[in-house]
């Protein structure tokens, strides 16, 4: 019992790379319908209005899959809905991003979110959408490659830009 419950502690606690600075010592709390834990497997698995939540961030969506590796750590969050939705504030200063797809998968190392099929961020009045949509959490780039289907568009929607209200340097 000790170890399961050690187990799940520690799929609550959350590599620094999740959240902000100031979030990364907040646990990960989530709730679902239902969740598996695997242990050998180092796999949990939640079903039905999964929120996922740590500081400002927020995840939401019909299923989740979270994946440890043999040091503990998290490897990666994989989010599926109709569509699984995202919230973020990537540092203190940044806006409110948020994001939402039929997958997402997000890679807390490397910071990466990649937003797949039916992809849509949007941050500060700035909207992407397109098949894929990837999000670096770190540096607060946004890209849209080329998926593999090779087909597909992406569209990006800037806010209009008024002269008036920016003050020359």
């Amino acid at each position: 019992m000790r170890r399961v419950s050690y187990f799940l502690l520690s799929f609550l606690v959350c590599s620094g790379a999740y959240a902000t600075a100031s979030d990364s010592r907040v646990p990960i709390k989530i709730s679902s319908n239902s969740a598996t834990i695997d242990l050998e497997a180092g796999e949990a698995t939640y079903n039905g209005n999964v929120v996922a939540m740590q500081g400002a961030r927020k995840l939401t969506g019909n299923a989740l899959t979270v994946h440890r590796g043999s040091n503990g750590k998290i490897e990666s969050f994989k989010a599926e809905g109709s569509p699984a939705k995202t919230q973020d504030r990537p540092s203190p200063n940044a806006k409110m991003a948020y994001g939402q797809a039929q997958t997402i998968y997000y890679f807390p190392e490397q910071g990466l979110v990649k937003y797949v099929n039916d992809a849509k961020f949007t941050q500060g009045g700035n909207v992407f959408s397109g098949d894929l949509i990837t999000y670096n959490t770190k540096t607060e780039v946004v890209s849209s490659p080329k998926t593999k289907k090779g087909s597909g568009t992406t569209t990006i929607i800037l806010p209009a830009y008024d002269n008036k209200d920016q003050a020359a340097s």
